[in-house]
């Protein structure tokens, strides 16, 4: 029996790992594409890129994790089937309750992956996201400015500037600082760099330029080698972000001692049920296999029948989950309940089903 669950386990955790990178990279790609127009046209760093894109993986295995599972199981299964393995077993006095097994010890061992990413993870990673991205729209200000256009930079700066060098170097700049209305400045440069100051905002450095002060009657020029610019959207620290459902642990989803909206609670005790339901999806997803997948099969009997039967129900429930969740966090509290009947009754009822089987 031993050498049966070591068989079983290296072949369909190998198919699972693989089916779970392949399904990982398409989807980090396509969600990848939201962030190269930041490196292509406002100079974000290749590094930044990676570390935003990176900070994803875990929210996408939260969904991906179950399908390969199942899909990895689902294909040793099916070559077991084809090459008559699974018949061959049964010939040999093996009962369903014990080729069922190897598959519940493989769905028990994803699920423990699982709460570690929806546990642990899964917050750190979303904090993570949210912090430099809330850090790049507020103190990454040369972002947002496109080259060859007028850029509006909070109240009273605009920016022009002809092209980008690099991350931080701008060449070409034309600053029109009017928050002081009695006195409007404007600064040219031939050059620019965007660093930051002592408490994090984004100070413009303009290098071999001109100062240019209009006042009542009167019209200065200044010519300068270089001079400090602050373009900052905002003035004093950066503004404090409250933490979404998503990044908090299970005991920050409870809101203890906050004052919290009503849809806030709802959307809050949705992600705590959510990060406690969704890890047992892969033991979910091993009970269907075990009711439709293993069994004897008739020599001429096409094993794609099972699996597209399974495949069917298998999508149908994760797809009917995504929903419930959706409608739980929108204001049903009953669906919050509910939801936890669906892998509650698979489970019971595959415990009930495998026990009348010989």
């Amino acid at each position: 029996m031993r050498r049966l669950n070591s068989y079983f386990l290296k072949e369909s955790l190998y198919l699972s790992g693989l089916t779970a990178t392949v399904l990982l990279v398409i989807v980090w790609l396509t969600q990848s594409l939201r962030f190269l127009d930041m490196i292509v046209n406002k100079g974000l760093s290749i590094m930044v890129f990676f570390q935003l894109t990176g900070l994803l993986v875990p929210m996408l295995l939260q969904v991906i994790l179950p399908l390969a599972f199942f899909i990895g199981t689902a294909l040793t299964l099916k070559r077991w089937h084809d090459d008559n393995e699974l018949n061959s077993l049964f010939a040999h006095g093996y009962s369903r309750k014990q080729l069922v097994q190897p598959l519940m010890i493989a769905s028990m061992l994803v699920v423990a992956l699982s709460y570690f990413i929806n546990l642990w993870a899964l917050p750190i990673s979303k904090t993570e996201f949210k912090e430099l991205q809330h850090k790049i729209r507020h103190q990454e200000a040369h972002l947002l400015v496109q080259p060859g256009t007028f850029n509006q930079l909070g109240n009273g700066v605009m920016v022009y500037m002809r092209e980008r060098d690099g991350y931080n170097r701008l060449r070409q700049l034309l600053v029109h600082d009017s928050r002081d209305p009695a006195q409007p400045v404007t600064w040219m440069a031939r050059h620019g760099e965007v660093v930051a100051s002592d408490n994090g905002q984004p100070m413009l450095v303009l290098e071999q330029g001109i100062r240019q002060d209009v006042a009542p009657n009167r019209v200065s020029m200044l010519e300068f080698e270089r001079h400090t610019l602050d373009i900052t959207q905002r003035y004093g620290p950066l503004p404090e972000r409250t933490a979404e459902a998503d990044e908090r642990t299970l005991y920050q989803l409870r809101g203890l001692g906050e004052k919290l909206s009503p849809q806030q609670r709802m959307e809050f005790k949705a992600e705590f049920h959510k990060r406690l339901l969704w890890p047992l999806l892969p033991l979910m997803f091993g009970c269907l296999m075990a009711i439709f997948m293993i069994r004897p099969q008739p020599p001429r009997m096409s094993s794609m029948r099972p699996v597209l039967m399974c495949s069917v129900i298998v999508f149908g429930l994760q797809a009917l989950l995504m929903a419930l969740n959706n409608m739980a966090a929108q204001g049903m509290p009953v669906v919050l309940q509910a939801q936890w009947f669906i892998p509650a009754a698979v489970i019971i009822f595959t415990w009930l089903y495998m026990g009348e089987q010989r």
